[in-house]
């Protein structure tokens, strides 16, 4: 996590950990297996040891290996370049400012140098292809051709995953909702200064609000 954090991005840690566990994990059992393995009702489990075609093996890898290359190829400073304002893949950018209050929310001292006052506008971003979520999603249509998989059975499996995760997108859209209004109203900067003033006790606090970050968002541990 350390090297795909620091050189990679932060889109790869979890992906590429579990990589690297899942390949330790195969590489100690081709070394080392259990005596004996039991099954849940405390009877010794028999099974047959069967061979996979090498093709076979890569090929069930093969998501996950799409997956990263995809991810690595979306962050990489060449594609982003794609992305920015005349680029090839500007178009795919959208902006919506919400000219109601946009530029109307000022920041004052001391979030800003003294005897001034900055406006910043009110814009939303809907990146239609510069995002990780589109790279996951074309990495998943290609796993599909490599793997053969009927487009109705991805459907399927895609209405019974919008289904499964019903509830946690809808608490994701409302965290982030919040996370708008908490940095239009002050709300952040307001607790960012406030905290600033806790001195040695911010050793304390500094946990606690990252296990609410947690909490709220979850983690890739």
């Amino acid at each position: 996590q350390f090297l795909s954090s620091n050189y990679l991005g932060p889109e790869l840690p979890g992906i590429i950990s579990a990589l690297v566990s899942l390949v330790a994990t195969a590489l100690f059992l081709k070394f080392w297996q259990p005596k004996v393995i039991f099954r849940s009702d405390g009877k010794a489990a028999s099974f047959t040891k069967s061979n996979h075609h090498i093709c076979k093996v890569y090929v069930a890898w093969s998501p996950f290996v799409i997956l990263v290359l995809v991810i690595v190829l979306w962050i990489q400073p060449f594609f982003k370049a794609l992305f920015e304002k005349d680029g090839l893949l500007a178009f795919s950018n959208f902006y919506f400012e919400f000219n109601n209050i946009s530029n109307h929310i000022f920041k004052s001292p001391p979030f800003v140098e003294a005897n001034q006052s900055v406006s910043f506008p009110v814009v939303f971003k809907f990146l239609l292809i510069n995002t990780v979520g589109t790279s996951i999603f074309l990495a998943a249509l290609v796993s599909m051709l490599v793997l053969r998989v009927r487009v109705s059975d991805a459907l399927s499996v895609f209405g019974e995953t919008l289904k499964e995760m019903r509830y946690p997108i809808l608490t994701i859209g409302l965290v982030l909702s919040f996370a708008y209004v908490s940095n239009y109203s002050g709300i952040s900067s307001t607790l960012a200064l406030a905290l600033t003033h806790t001195g040695l006790a911010f050793t304390f606090f500094s946990p606690l609000i990252g296990w609410v970050g947690v909490f709220l968002t979850g983690s890739d541990t």
